[in-house]
């Protein structure tokens, strides 16, 4: 069974990720107008993109 934090297909955040990259990519990369967009801190962001980033979760990045 998978855990609340599993980023498996329908999850809450698998969710969450996928509106976080949709915001960035309509700000064009922006991530001060992403994360005002999304209500949450420049931060707090970054701290996520990091955790999708390690997880490999970021589509086109090395």
């Amino acid at each position: 069974s998978s855990g609340p934090m599993s980023l498996g297909e329908g999850s809450l955040a698998e969710a969450e990720r996928r509106k976080i990259l949709a915001v960035l990519d309509k700000q064009r990369g922006n991530r001060t107008r992403a994360a005002l967009e999304l209500g949450i801190s420049r931060r707090t962001l970054h701290r996520k993109l990091q955790e999708y980033r390690a997880q490999n979760l970021l589509p086109g990045v090395e």
